[in-house]
């Protein structure tokens, strides 16, 4: 994505939704998708299940301490295969780059929470319980810390 004057951020998104039921995509337009970028389910299910994603993301986003004014959040409707059914993830992302910064799977086809970032490089799931998003955002937000603070020692030694 570029530095566009049309870059429409979280808070934007957020008041859209709160305000006046739009959903608006990360340049933004009015999303006829309600912010899904890609789906196995049947389109007059994405309502439903965006009406539930889009407060998960509001928390995911206070919870991680993201700056809501440079970011934005689009979903994605999962399959791993036709017979296993589908699950939704949400996806916070970088203004500017545009590129996924959290991955945030509130229930997977197994029935776990999955939280996964660029705070590891991608390398496995930061978080996988099943005693649901709050704690799996508690104990996210504890590794952030615990990377950023371990990050600031070795910058303070060097």
């Amino acid at each position: 994505m570029s530095n566009s004057p049309t870059f429409t951020n979280f808070i934007d998104q957020k008041t859209a939704y709160l305000e006046r039921d739009a959903w608006l995509d990360s340049g933004g337009r009015i999303d006829k998708f309600f912010l899904f970028y890609d789906w196995f389910c049947p389109n007059d299910e994405l309502l439903s299940r965006a009406n539930a994603l889009f407060p998960q993301a509001m928390k995911a986003m206070f919870m991680l301490g993201v700056d809501a004014s440079k970011t934005y959040v689009f979903f994605k409707n999962n399959c791993r295969g036709m017979a296993d059914g589908t699950y939704d993830d949400l996806r916070i992302c970088d203004g500017i780059t545009g590129d996924v910064v959290w991955t945030i799977v509130p229930k997977n086809d197994s029935g776990q929470c999955e939280i996964w970032g660029r705070l590891n490089n991608w390398d496995g799931a930061l978080v996988e319980t099943d005693r649901g998003l709050t704690v799996a955002l508690e104990m996210a937000r504890k590794q952030k810390e615990e990377m950023e603070m371990h990050k600031n020692t070795q910058t303070e030694n060097a």
